[in-house]
């Protein structure tokens, strides 16, 4: 039972009411809340007193003396870190913050389903990174029905609204996009091509398909709003 065991944890909450929150929710579910530091400092002090331990540490971006690179410091192998908003909901330009739980059964919630596999002997959280953008799809019954132009001209009136816009060609069957606005070789480039200040464009293919899930991180994370052409569903409507 010892190799399941859940990590010790140790709460680094500036904001008292979020910090009481997810501290009775912890120790209400069992979980050992081991010290509850108020700035960085002390939480150095609390992973060096208990560096045996595996520890998880839930964290918030408004801890006083806390930044990217004094986490990366304390990172080592039986240390999990999973970080929360500020009261705001700002990230505050850390990596790889979630917003904040509203109530003790989403907070217990979002914690284990981001605990990696119970074999796993020290739990990692898996941080959600922030993503921004709405993405609509549009796709059609049959050939030549508009798909492709409306999503164009929609992307397009996206970006002069001053929306970062991506547009995705992922129409494999009759790509068309780089093609109407006369471009070369998108498919090759890392993520996606820049055409105008708030217009980007990306094309998926069969070769680079494998990426895609990355990419759409990526750009999730990072534009406004992705449009995606994917041209003619014919095939799942007859199914």
């Amino acid at each position: 039972m010892d190799d399941l065991e859940q990590p010790s944890v140790i709460t680094a909450i500036a904001d008292a009411e979020f910090e009481g929150m997810v501290s009775s929710a912890l120790f209400t579910s069992g979980w050992d809340v081991i010290a509850r530091p108020l700035d960085f400092s002390t939480l150095e002090g609390s992973l060096n007193e208990n560096e045996k331990k595996s520890i998880l540490v839930i964290y918030s971006v408004d801890l006083p003396g806390i930044s990217d690179e004094q986490l990366k410091k304390i990172a080592r192998a039986n240390i999990s870190l999973f970080g929360f908003a500020d009261a705001a909901g700002s990230a505050r330009n850390f990596d790889g913050i979630s917003t904040r739980p509203t109530n003790p059964e989403d907070l217990l919630a979002y914690i284990r389903g981001n605990i990696r596999s119970p074999l796993v002997r020290a739990p990692l959280l898996q941080s959600r990174p922030n993503l921004r953008a709405k993405i609509i799809a549009i796709g059609s019954a049959g050939q030549n029905s508009g798909a492709t132009t409306l999503a164009l001209n929609l992307a397009n009136e996206l970006s002069l609204f001053e929306k970062k816009t991506l547009l995705i060609d992922a129409n494999f069957q009759a790509s068309a996009i780089a093609t109407l606005l006369d471009l070369r070789k998108i498919a090759d480039e890392d993520k996606w091509r820049d055409i105008s200040e708030n217009l980007s464009v990306a094309e998926i293919t069969q070769s680079n398909i494998s990426e895609f899930p990355t990419r759409a991180m990526d750009a999730a994370g990072y534009f406004d709003y992705i449009v995606i052409d994917l041209g003619s569903l014919q095939n799942i409507t007859h199914d």
